[in-house]
């Protein structure tokens, strides 16, 4: 071949060969960090999509509306969900102030953080200096606080859904959240479940927020004071701690932020530390080793792994499962709902694995679904209006108004203890007593006569506490753990419940000399000398005759009741109190000889 046509052949390839772009003296980017790419996942699952539009001027309406309703149930009557209600938040408190109330052995032995209880206290010692110091008006006034606390729930959902999702969306969550019956009927309750779910939402909007000092620290403060008011409920703050964590800009915030949850975490351990006279985290310490080494931890739920799914949807009417499986489904981008969908699983799988299932150890589930709900039903109806707008306008709102009547229908009937099955999700078997008409309790027991008998036995507390001739009380029939305790009787009289009167009742004459009144719901119940003075259902009391000498005081009013397997276990790891378990309930005569 020629050596012309091979020049003109290799030149023709050069030519056809790609340019190269000439060489840059820029530095290469730096590839993407682990904890940038975290903050990336972060921002996507977050979702932040800030609405543009004012706030509801409805807002506060809604919240107002919502405290009434909450005030109704409250007020209606007395009931309560678990005997902790009493045991272990409302009776300490009242000894704690007034001087006279049943210990329990988690209050003996230091099991329980006073965080909860020393709040009541707070309140409680307010209405006493304020001169409100009886049954009557403090019981109002601490339901009252709590169903106030509650409304951070919905403020809450409305905010994060503001900064999620979109109005729209905020506003049916909003609605869901002011006047859900769950969240409704137990605003008023004391209990750290219900408690830590305000906190837990109140996170949730913060975290979501731009992140700058002022909320750097209401992070870390939110995230600790939930694990700690609850503390099954870590995990789900120890989630958004990090998510905050995460979205903070620079290293020093994140610093920041480490240090001020350090300094909130040791403040807890020092508070319950204090008032145990014990060491840092006294009670949660010692609340973790009962609870390891007891036997129940040992042995098979009585419930299946579906269990709380199971109570979920009897206790939505299905809304639930429903809005779950339409947060998961593919079409819907599933990043929008990638967070509550944690959340949720993270708190149902935790709690699956627990021996002791309640469905209330899972409340903190129902606004994170009901956020999940108002959006899919926010969509739906931007996608109405989108893809068929020539539809009738009445048409759309008739569809969504459909929706939400179906919503308010459930409600309406959860409420008034009407659903399906219903008693099954709220049966509590360590209350040993018909736990249903938890919401309503007048309005079920004119339903369904004579079978609240919790809401009868707190009737007659209340009525014990008004009359002035009650000098002694037998409570027949029930232990302290099951009655409303000294928290609704007040007055400092002795108070045998049914573990102490077999100790100290033998015969008639030991019930004369010792008791001015009787409760009880046996309807064949007689002592001779004492005859019914007022019913309530098939709770009577009973009144002794006015020829019998006063009563035996005793020298103080605080019966204890400590369980000898706690104590046993929590020796074996030197935790229990060093002092002797008093003998005869603690109880001692003042006429008794020296």
């Amino acid at each position: 071949m020629p050596p012309a046509n091979a020049k003109r052949r290799r030149s023709r390839k050069q030519n056809m060969r790609p340019s190269r772009p000439p060489r840059s003296n820029s530095p290469k980017p730096p590839k993407p960090t682990v904890t940038d790419l975290l903050r990336q996942l972060t921002n996507a699952i977050l979702h932040r999509n800030l609405s543009p539009e004012p706030i509801w001027r409805a807002l506060p309406w809604i919240l107002l509306f919502a405290l009434a309703a909450r005030l109704g149930i409250a007020l209606s009557g007395d009931v309560y969900l678990h005997p902790d209600e009493i045991m272990q938040y409302l009776e300490p408190a009242h000894k704690l102030v007034f001087g006279n109330g049943g210990v329990f052995w988690e209050f003996f032995h230091g099991a329980r953080s006073w965080l909860i209880p020393g709040l009541i206290a707070g309140l409680l010692m307010l209405c006493k200096l304020l001169g409100l110091g009886e049954p009557g008006w403090y019981i109002a006034i601490v339901k009252g606080f709590f169903c106030l606390f509650s409304l951070i729930i919905p403020a809450a959902m409305y905010f994060f859904a503001r900064q999620h999702f979109n109005e729209l969306t905020a506003r049916i969550a909003l609605l869901g959240g002011a006047f859900w019956y769950e969240l409704v009927g137990f605003a008023h309750k004391p209990m750290t479940e219900f408690v830590a779910t305000s906190l837990i939402m109140l996170l949730l909007m913060v975290v979501s927020r731009n992140i700058n000092r002022r909320i750097l620290w209401a992070i870390a403060g939110l995230a600790v004071l939930a694990a700690a008011v609850r503390f099954q409920y870590a995990p789900i703050a120890a989630i958004l701690l990090l998510i905050g964590l995460l979205r903070c800009e620079n290293i020093q915030r994140k610093l920041e932020l480490i240090i001020a949850a350090a300094i909130f975490l040791f403040a807890v351990g020092i508070f319950d530390g204090l008032t145990w006279d014990g060491i840092l985290f006294h009670s949660y310490i010692t609340n973790l080793q009962f609870n390891w080494n007891y036997p129940f931890a040992q042995t098979t739920s009585i419930f299946p792994f579906y269990q709380f799914f199971w109570w979920l949807t009897l206790a939505s009417f299905g809304l639930a499962i429903i809005c779950l499986i339409g947060g998961f489904y593919s079409r819907i981008n599933l990043h929008r709902y990638a967070l509550l969908l944690i959340l949720i699983s993270v708190l149902l799988i935790l709690h699956t694995f627990q021996t002791h299932k309640e469905y209330r150890f899972i409340f903190a589930a129902i606004p994170l679904w009901l956020l999940i709900g108002s959006d899919l039903l926010a969509r739906f109806f931007i996608r109405i209006s989108v893809k068929k707008p020539a539809l009738n306008q009445k048409l759309k709102w008739a569809i969504v108004g459909g929706a939400v009547g179906i919503f308010n229908l459930i409600s309406a009937v959860g409420i008034m203890n009407q659903l399906p099955l219903q008693a099954q999700v709220y049966y509590t078997p360590f209350a040993k007593v018909d736990s249903v008409g938890v919401f309503m309790p007048a309005i079920y027991d004119a339903i369904n006569p004579n079978r609240n008998h919790i809401f009868h036995t707190y009737s007659a507390y209340r009525w014990l506490a008004r009359n002035p001739n009650v000098a002694a009380v037998w409570q027949a029939g029930k232990d302290f753990a099951s009655i409303p305790g000294y928290y609704y009787l007040h007055n400092k009289i002795p108070l045998y419940t049914h573990n102490i009167s077999r100790q100290y009742f033998n015969n008639e004459q030991d019930v004369q000399r010792l008791v001015t009144h009787i409760v009880t719901e046996f309807p064949n119940h007689a002592v001779s000398g004492f005859s019914t003075v007022k019913k309530f259902g098939q709770t009577r009391i009973l009144q002794r005759d006015p020829q019998f000498p006063p009563p035996r005081k005793w020298q103080n009013y605080t019966p204890h009741f400590v369980n000898g397997t706690a104590t046993n276990i929590l020796r074996r790891f030197g935790l229990a109190n060093p002092r002797p378990v008093p003998p005869n309930f603690g109880i001692q005569f003042v006429d008794a000889p020296k």
